[in-house]
């Protein structure tokens, strides 16, 4: 009888370490089945996916989007150009000076007017209102320098609309 109780106590010296292996695997199956639900909740979208599957998915899907933006900046960048370039030759600066041409006449309606583009090339026009008529002048210029001789009103229109050239 000591031998059967000799090889029970060897069989119980046995058998625990593999109990014991038992239970690790079930904790482990128990954490790793939450593991899995908490992924399925993670990716959202309800379809069982790898989680590396996933990633290599979003991966894909900002890189698609980065050249994208690219695309985008790209396109932005030519505009860009483009309207600098057009803004560049636009007459898009402006100075009026109004004053009194005549000393019969009064009210300042006589006025002159300068639009000019980036490198001061535009026009300067001039209107001169008197009790029985109107004069209009017309002076070109380009880079600065006009094709007539300007009046001190007209050179102060220009020097107002030049104050706005960047």
């Amino acid at each position: 009888m000591e031998t059967f109780l000799d090889a029970w106590w060897g069989f119980a010296a046995a058998a625990v370490p593999g109990v014991a292996a038992l239970v690790v695997a079930i904790v482990l199956g128990v954490k790793v089945r939450r593991l899995r639900r908490a992924q399925h909740a993670v990716l959202g979208d309800g379809v069982p996916t790898d989680l590396i599957a996933a990633q290599a998915r979003l991966i894909g899907l900002v890189d698609r989007t980065r050249e994208d933006i690219d695309d985008v900046r790209a396109r932005l960048d030519d505009v860009a150009s483009r309207t600098d370039e057009a803004l560049r030759t636009a007459t898009r600066f402006h100075g009026i000076v109004r004053y009194d041409a005549y000393r019969n006449v009064g009210g300042r309606q006589s006025w002159s007017i300068a639009s000019i583009d980036q490198e001061v090339n535009g026009t300067v026009v001039t209107a001169l209102h008197g009790r029985e008529d109107t004069r209009l002048f017309v002076k070109e210029l380009a880079a600065g320098a006009a094709d007539r001789e300007l009046s001190p009103e007209e050179e102060r229109a220009l020097a107002v609309a030049r104050e706005q050239v960047p």
